[in-house]
């Protein structure tokens, strides 16, 4: 674990940046965007051969071609730059939540600049110099505190952990945060509703899935503790953070974030659609104008004073799809924020067998009635506009799926698209 000290100063950096005024925060983006551009032109094959505009202000994004993950994962080797040397950059594969594994290349600076990043959030919402975090990821390598002596402590658990087991190892570090999926965190926070002592944290953070409501009410009276959601991607880190005051900023000096409808082009304030993201500090392998699959709209100006974009309704890419007996194709997202709107319903999985069949399985927040049951069906046949044969059952947990990550959707319809994903890093 490398050493949170050495994220202070990034960190101080960073605050100086979101207290600009706005007009200074946009100059400094458009001459970082245009230091990327040149290089990506000067150093990465796929620009060479296909030159971006020289554009010098953020407002004139919208001139530059939209880069999908498609064409990235076809011949990943032409978006790396040529500055660097076999041997000299990491290369990673995303978790293949949406069907297909994505190779990346990272830079030892970037990686160290990534991490400086997450450190960041947590200093942002009250780490303090006394406080242990506890990591809880997948195949950590390593379960306990990472460090016994020293400031600015953390520890590491571990997804495949069961709850209890979880809730003993926080204790034992003496963790006074955690962060983890919002899934996994919900989960434990069931469990340590019904401890006789329940635990108690200063704050939680989400990440890498869909925080939903019920998951949020559940881990916030479980623990009697803030939830911070943070939003990345594996393909350039941390994108953004919610503030005390609970908006997601995102990060001006890291990223450019726009708001398009499915043909590209741009929506106004407070208006969802597609997030398309331009990194302006990925230079081993550049992001300019990312198609990520996530949805938000962009909100107006958080009342914590800090400066830069804020992201609203931030839902993550739902790539699986529900096939109806017509042979209509219905984007899992429309069930997704069925369901979420639920109370009763902590987690969820839908899935669809060949035959068409649906099974619905419900980790619930509380007792579930037969209103409950009915209102699961007949919303979902609602939104579907086809009968399809649905069936809720109730479970204790469900199993996460690539890289641990809670799959809301999985389809197992011949020649249907393949599988949901999640925002996340």
């Amino acid at each position: 674990m490398r050493s949170f000290l050495h994220s202070i100063p990034a960190a101080l950096y960073k605050k100086i940046i979101l207290g600009k005024p706005e007009h200074e925060i946009r100059s400094l983006q458009g001459r970082m965007l245009a230091r990327i551009i040149q290089y990506a032109n000067s150093k990465v094959p796929h620009y060479r051969a296909n030159p971006l505009r020289d554009i010098r202000h953020i407002d004139g994004l919208g001139q530059l071609p939209i880069t999908h993950k498609e064409a990235m994962r076809a011949e990943p080797m032409s978006f790396v730059s040529a500055e660097f040397g076999q041997g000299e950059l990491a290369r990673i594969l995303t978790s293949g939540s949406t069907g297909e594994p994505m190779a990346l290349y990272y830079s030892k600076e970037e990686a160290v600049y990534s991490y400086s990043l997450g450190h960041f959030h947590f200093l942002e919402n009250g780490f303090g110099p006394l406080d242990t975090l506890m990591h809880i990821k997948i195949a950590p390598g390593h379960i306990g505190l990472a460090r016994k002596w020293g400031l600015y402590r953390f520890a590491l658990g571990s997804t495949e952990m069961r709850e209890g087991e979880l809730l003993q190892l926080i204790r034992s570090c003496g963790a006074t945060m955690a962060d983890s999926y919002p899934s996994k965190l919900a989960l434990l926070a069931v469990r340590n509703a019904s401890e006789s002592r329940p635990l108690r944290l200063r704050c939680a953070f989400s990440h890498s899935e869909t925080l939903t409501p019920a998951m949020r009410r559940c881990i916030e009276t479980s623990f009697q503790c803030p939830v911070r959601n943070l939003y990345g991607l594996n393909e350039m880190g941390w994108v953004g953070w919610e503030c005390p005051n609970g908006s997601m900023h995102v990060h001006p000096d890291s990223a450019i974030v726009e708001i398009v409808d499915d043909e590209g082009n741009a929506l106004p304030l407070g208006k969802k659609g597609n997030i398309i993201i331009t990194s302006l500090w990925r230079h081993s392998m550049p992001f300019i104008r990312y198609w990520t699959g996530d949805t938000a709209s962009l909100g107006e100006k958080c009342g914590c004073g800090r400066g830069g974009q804020v992201l609203e309704n931030l839902e993550g890419r739902c790539n699986d799809y529900i096939t109806l007996p017509s042979g209509r194709l219905v984007p899992g997202i429309t069930l997704i924020r069925c369901l979420k709107a639920i109370p009763s319903v902590l987690q969820f999985q839908i899935i669809q067998q060949k035959d068409l069949h649906v099974d619905v399985v419900i980790v619930p927040s509380g007792a579930m009635g037969d209103a409950d049951y009915v209102q699961i069906a007949d919303g979902m046949n609602a939104v579907l506009q086809e009968q399809l044969q649905i069936s809720i059952k109730t479970a204790d947990r469900i199993r996460p799926g690539a890289g641990g990550k809670h799959r809301y959707i999985l389809s197992k319809c011949p020649g249907g698209p393949a599988q949901s994903g999640g925002a996340g890093s």
